[in-house]
């Protein structure tokens, strides 16, 4: 563990945990795992924890902090731009270190900490840690050289990132299901915006982005009474400062409607505009980069996980996770698979009931995607650790072949 030296401003606190055998004759798998939320991330070991999933299976966890997050003396220097320039130049960082182009602060390189070589690194994006992850591929890939990348059900979008289409157990019935697309400016939604209103008075207690700690919500008024109450559907926001002015930000799709529609007049002075909006989102919002990505990484191989019920997203077309796929896909990526091959899910778990096995490559639209998807017997931790183990073994022997039928590596 140490501070890895960073153009972000300050050195990055990294935690690597590594096993004492590799899982491969010549080294191991780096698996950097980047975490969701607007979280600033940490390198605290988890309470009541035994042997980690990844080190169980001789592969190297690494878990860091951006800009501002940690918690002293296990902290990151500088300061916390909510998934900004300086966080993604921090994972920039962080997989070079691995790569063995850089040093920490003190002056080490990875050689000094491992006993054996790093033979390969892959990200995993835990939720929104995905838009973070792709962003910075797109950004720095040919910096990075990451050799693949898991997606554990991303909100790949801004207006899923703020969860403007339906959270949790609350849809929303504004949102037109089968609306989503790709365009030039990411993945966009359709949500009739008839019903937008602002409370200045009311706080949404919702979980996540939805809900709101300073007075002020922006909402669909679902029951028609002009005031936000929990019949209605709050929309979410992240915060982002400006000058000197911390202000929510909605997704850019949300403004443009409540503009249309008056919903914000007068402008509060605590809401990000169009314009601020759509220069935060630029360089957050992962449905934008897919291309960049694939250019800067042309061997990348990515396995996106999404099931039946989405731990935030609530959508009857899982928007999110077809127009992710296909974002990869079309961008020319040579391999992708929705969802672990099964062989590696019924290995950590056999007692798991009809494991998806879908083809690699294969068309995904909103008509078969629910057929495609996980169920919710099988717990994420497993289709995690499958997805990771599945890629990490097949860069290690070369097999790319669509279907390996059974796991790879024994340990």
């Amino acid at each position: 563990m140490g501070l890895v030296s960073s153009r972000s401003g300050g050195g990055v606190v990294v935690r690597l945990t590594y096993p004492e055998r590799p899982r491969y004759e010549g080294g191991t798998a780096a698996v950097v795992e980047v975490p969701g939320a607007d979280s600033p991330g940490s390198v605290d070991l988890p309470a009541g924890v035994g042997l980690d999933p990844y080190v169980g299976q001789g592969l190297i966890r690494v878990q860091f902090a951006f800009p501002g997050g940690g918690r002293p003396p296990l902290a990151s220097g500088g300061t916390y731009d909510h998934r900004g320039l300086d966080s993604l130049r921090a994972l920039r960082d962080v997989v070079r270190f691995l790569q063995g182009e850089g040093r920490t602060t003190t002056g080490c390189a990875l050689a000094d900490l491992l006993p054996y070589p790093v033979v390969q690194v892959g990200l995993i994006g835990v939720s929104n840690g995905g838009n973070t992850a792709t962003v910075a591929l797109g950004l720095f890939g040919q910096e990075m050289g990451v050799d693949w990348y898991v997606g554990w059900e991303n909100p790949a979008g801004v207006q899923f990132t703020t969860v403007d289409l339906g959270g949790r157990d609350a849809p929303n019935p504004a949102y037109v299901p089968g609306s989503c697309g790709l365009t030039s400016e990411g993945a966009r939604c359709g949500v009739d915006g008839s019903s937008l209103r602002w409370d200045p008075a009311a706080r949404s207690g919702e979980a996540g982005p939805r809900g709101s700690v300073e007075p002020g919500v922006l909402y669909h008024d679902l029951n028609a009474n002009g005031r936000y109450d929990r019949g209605d559907y709050a929309l979410g926001a992240y915060m982002g400062t400006f000058g000197d002015v911390e202000k929510r930000v909605y997704s850019v799709s949300a403004l443009e409607a409540a503009e249309a529609w008056g919903a914000l007049a007068p402008w509060p002075a605590d809401v990000a505009t169009v314009d601020e909006a759509r220069a935060f989102w630029g360089v957050r919002d992962m449905s934008r980069y897919y291309g960049a990505a694939v250019a800067g990484n042309p061997d990348l191989r990515v396995i996106v996980i999404g099931s039946v019920q989405d731990h935030v997203q609530n959508t009857p077309d899982y928007p999110h996770i077809v127009l992710q796929y296909d974002g990869w896909r079309n961008a020319g990526l040579l391999w992708i698979r929705l969802n672990p091959d099964a062989a590696y899910v019924q290995a950590l778990l056999p007692a798991a009931s009809a494991p998806p096995d879908n083809a690699v490559n294969l068309e995904v639209n909103y008509d078969n995607i629910r057929g495609l998807l996980a169920p919710e017997s099988i717990p994420d931790r497993i289709l995690q650790l499958a997805a990771v183990l599945e890629l990490a073994d097949r860069t290690s022997l070369g097999r790319w072949e669509a279907d390996v039928g059974a796991v790879l590596v024994r340990r």
